[in-house]
């Protein structure tokens, strides 16, 4: 039984409905022939029955009938008044007796007179029957059917049948109408049911009085007596009580076998009854046919419940692998698929699963579709990033190199002072050489200043991109949120596929209770349920796929966002320092306009050095201090600038791990198939 079961759960569903579908019609046939059976049982044995009733009841009135007639055929004789007129000789009456035996059924006819003294056409003459019964009830005007007596003469036994003779209403004697009892027995063997049965007829004390076994005649075969000995008699004998009783009926008994014996009285026989013996075979001989006949049928029916159920199963089985097959270009992404009008609109609960698989497909399809052009996007914007922040390396690189060379003429500035101060106490003496060193001095001022506006110009230029990177930045923040707001609808619709597929597996369920609760009947629609079930597993199990990459995509996304989120971060502090360090170069432009008047003039007033020697030891030391503050500025720019370089190269990075990201997204959004809009 259970290899039977693993066979039954593992074959498919088109010989899962057809073994059903053919089982429940084997079972309904069987059921049908089992009524048909047992109602046409009852039927045919009611019928038989009554059949056999009304057979015995009408032999009872044949022989009741030829009973009367030959009564009437005696009277008639004795009224003759040949016959009744007791003072001729037996010898003249003796030719009108032989022309009455030859015409009707009588055997032999006698004649006796009051005496007893019998006499008949037999050759009987002198017989004493006076102390007969039937010639005292003829004395006494009564006729009696006298059951069946052995006659020498004639060697037979004889149904005697006894009148009395009268002569002007008086009764003068006695007229026995002989009738060969053989006749009797012949015509109740010729009474059967199909052919079959043994009929008879007892008198009042049980004896056979005819039989299709005659030998029960002569020997007065008497079921009642046999009773007192034999134990199986019984039965039988309490039916044959019935019988003498002058009841009418069917009764069954056993003796060795079922029998049926349907008896009924005999008028005019003074107790005589007649039965019909029949074994509960022959009645029950057409049921067979019947049966034989039911068989025939419930194979028939049942061949053509299984081509009835092949043909629905294998409809139903195409349907369900065709939506199968849609279920299994969705699971491995594929959202190009085609669906069928004539599937969608179908009434049955197949065109809902088609319109859920559509649903689906459009759904998830133009979500897929905006998830890869927003990835588009942010690939390409990843790129403008890159190159911008490349650029900003590069812009990063040249501020450090014009800032280094800043700082290697603020040193030499810072040397040249220094020189003048020791050297001014023999100013007077070297005024040919301070005069050539303020021409130096003019010319590195002059290179400063020139140097100055560039790099100035250089961290504007620098500030303005910033400016444009963080506008590009901005917009590349909210074009991922909305992206990640997009994936997150995604997953929403991934649950409503997993409810889906859950309720679709409770439905399942309460198909396959109710099943239950059909019994046998129900099997078909159990295992109908269960690959519904199975199939909703699927549906979920691949949701869950779906579920589980998008929530990837979206810890991924996540993750872009909390680094992009650093990234400006970065950015703000970086746009803070190139304000700092503007400010400060524009300090240092100004310084150096003011130190180069002042340079020219003491070149001017270069014969009035050493009247204005004070002053110019003072605007010295001032110059002195102003280069000091101007190197010390100029190397805290060189460090914002490295730094600045710092965070580019970051960026550049995160520009970069980005634009691996978005590739990233891009391989795993090209796994799903979706129609080019």
């Amino acid at each position: 039984m259970g290899l039977k079961n693993i066979k039954l759960k593992n074959a498919n569903i088109k010989f899962q409905m057809t073994f059903v579908i053919s089982m429940a019609f084997f079972l309904i046939l069987m059921f049908i022939l089992f009524m048909v059976n047992y109602m046409s049982n009852k039927i045919i044995l009611k019928s038989d029955l009554d059949n056999m009733s009304n057979i015995i009841i009408q032999n009872a009135g044949l022989v009741s009938r030829d009973v009367n007639e030959n009564f009437q055929t005696a009277k008639l004789l004795s009224n003759n008044n040949l016959i009744n007129d007791m003072n001729i000789p037996f010898e003249k009456k003796l030719e009108t007796l032989n022309d009455f035996t030859e015409k009707t059924k009588a055997l032999t006819i006698g004649i006796a007179d009051l005496n007893g003294i019998y006499q008949s056409t037999d050759g009987q003459k002198n017989s004493n029957i006076s102390d007969e019964e039937f010639f005292k009830n003829a004395l006494k005007g009564e006729e009696t059917l006298v059951e069946p007596r052995f006659i020498k003469e004639i060697n037979e036994y004889v149904v005697i049948y006894s009148v009395p003779i009268k002569c002007k209403e008086k009764i003068v004697g006695c007229l026995l109408f002989n009738v060969n009892a053989k006749d009797m027995s012949n015509n109740i063997a010729k009474v059967t049911l199909k052919g079959e049965g043994t009929a008879f007829i007892l008198d009042k004390e049980g004896n056979s009085v005819a039989s299709a076994n005659f030998d029960d005649v002569i020997n007065k075969h008497n079921e009642i007596k046999n009773a007192e000995k034999d134990e199986l008699s019984k039965n039988v004998a309490e039916i044959h009580k019935k019988m003498i009783k002058g009841e009418t009926g069917i009764s069954k008994y056993k003796y060795g076998i079922d029998k049926y014996l349907a008896y009924a009285p005999i008028e005019n026989t003074n107790g005589w009854s007649v039965g019909i013996l029949v074994e509960e075979s022959v009645v029950l001989k057409s049921l067979n046919r019947l049966k034989l006949a039911l068989a025939i049928s419930v194979l028939i029916s049942l061949l053509l419940a299984i081509i009835l159920s092949l043909g629905i199963s294998s409809k139903f089985s195409k349907k369900l692998v065709k939506a199968k097959n849609k279920l299994s270009l969705l699971s491995q992404g594929d959202f190009t698929l085609t669906i069928d009008e004539k599937d969608i609109n179908q009434g049955d609960e197949i065109g809902d699963i088609y319109k859920a698989i559509n649903k689906t497909k459009e759904s998830v399809g133009e979500i897929l579709t905006s998830i890869k052009d927003s990835s588009n996007i942010i690939t390409e914007h990843s790129k403008e990033l890159s190159a911008v922040s490349e650029e900003m390396v590069l812009s990063s690189e040249n501020i450090a190199s014009a800032i280094q060379e800043s700082v290697k003429g603020n040193d030499n500035q810072c040397s040249g002072l220094n020189y003048i101060d020791n050297i001014m106490n023999n100013f007077s003496d070297k005024i040919n050489t301070m005069i050539e060193n303020i021409k130096n001095i003019n010319t590195v001022s002059t290179k400063v200043v020139a140097k100055a506006n560039i790099s100035n110009k250089d961290m504007k230029n620098l500030f303005n991109s910033i400016n444009d990177f963080d506008d590009i930045f901005k917009k590349f923040l909210v074009t991922i949120e909305g992206m990640n707001s997009k994936i997150d609808s995604v997953n929403k619709i991934t649950y409503v596929i997993n409810s889906i597929a859950e309720q679709t597996n409770l439905l399942a369920l309460n198909a396959a209770i109710e099943a239950a609760r059909a019994g046998e009947a129900g099997r078909g629609f159990s295992v109908v349920a269960d690959e519904i079930r199975k199939l909703a597993e699927q549906s979920k199990d691949s949701a869950v796929e779906i579920s589980n990459v998008i929530d990837g995509v979206l810890d991924e996304s996540k993750n872009i966002i909390s680094e992009t989120n650093i990234l400006d971060n970065e950015v703000q502090l970086q746009k803070q320092d190139i304000q700092k360090a503007i400010f400060s170069f524009e300090e240092i432009s100004k310084s150096l306009g003011e130190i180069n008047p002042i340079i020219k003039d003491t070149y001017n007033n270069s014969n009035n050095i050493k009247k204005d020697k004070d002053d110019i030891i003072i605007k010295i030391e001032n110059s002195t201090s102003i280069s000091q503050e101007i190197s010390a500025t100029t190397e805290e720019i060189s460090a914002s600038t490295e730094e600045f370089n710092s965070s580019s190269e970051e960026i550049a990075n995160s520009a970069s791990n980005l634009f691996k990201l978005t590739e990233d997204l891009n391989v795993k959004l090209k796994k799903f198939k979706t129609e080019d809009r």
